[in-house]
């Protein structure tokens, strides 16, 4: 979403096999951060900057991938670690939403009333129409009866009230930056440990051999600073103007 625009939607089966629920939605945030960041590069080529925001209802996904490695866990793909790494770079900003009011429900959960449908639907800027459209091509007249599913305006009464989040009439993105610190808890990711240098993508992806030159450069230059030290120990003349032989006799007549 931008805005009000919706940019790209999907809903599809994971590949990887998810022993833990929260397993599962880290796997959703791994996918949805993905074509996120796809989404920005193409944004950044039209000259575009705009922040990613990923939200999701599971405060397990929500601790995957504010962590470093795999902590407890024992049976998480390693390949979808990068998202750690990607959250400390703050490329992304994860967040928690509340899964009573999460419109990404409308394609993964069963919902339990037309409102609720409705609801969500209308937070996309879609609705719910029937019949054909005026522009649709004529069908050919058929004998047989062509039933159209009627929604059925039966809501369920008596609903307890539940203490939301947030607005439900807003998508989470919406609010204002002030109400989403506070509304919406957020990962932080974990610092680098273990003395390791998590670098920029550029500085990562960039062309080795000139640093390798400059490696060579400082090599050389204190081989040769070596080298200079070892002539001045081994010179005939000591630190004192003295002939080596005779400190050496010196120190053998100072022996006996």
């Amino acid at each position: 979403m931008v805005g009000q625009h919706l940019i790209k939607a999907w809903s599809a089966t994971q590949a990887s096999i998810a022993l833990s629920s929260g397993e599962a939605e880290y796997y959703g945030v791994v996918r949805g951060t993905g074509i996120a960041l796809g989404i920005k590069a193409l944004y950044n080529d039209i000259g575009l900057v705009l922040p990613i925001r990923v939200w999701t209802d599971s405060t397990a996904a929500l601790g995957i991938g504010g962590r470093q490695g795999l902590g407890k866990l024992r049976h998480l793909e390693c390949h979808s670690l990068w998202v750690q790494q990607r959250l400390r770079r703050k490329e992304f900003r994860l967040l928690k939403v509340d899964g009573e009011v999460n419109p990404a429900d409308l394609f993964t959960k069963h919902l339990e009333s037309r409102n609720k449908l409705d609801q969500v639907v209308g937070l996309f800027g879609c609705r719910f129409m029937e019949g054909r459209a005026a522009l649709a091509p004529t069908l050919k007249s058929d004998a047989a009866a062509h039933f159209v599913l009627g929604a059925s305006g039966a809501c369920p009464s008596g609903t307890k009230k539940r203490n939301r989040a947030h607005d439900p009439a807003l998508l989470p993105h919406q609010h204002l930056p002030e109400d989403i610190e506070e509304l919406f808890p957020e990962a932080i990711a974990d610092p680098p440990r273990r003395g390791e240098d998590d670098l920029d993508p550029i500085d990562e992806l960039r062309d080795p051999v000139p640093a390798l030159h400059r490696e060579r450069a400082l090599r050389a230059s204190s081989d040769k600073q070596k080298s200079r030290r070892r002539q001045r120990h081994t010179s005939p003349l000591g630190g004192d103007g003295t002939s080596g032989c005779a400190e050496e006799q010196l120190m053998v007549s100072f022996g006996h």
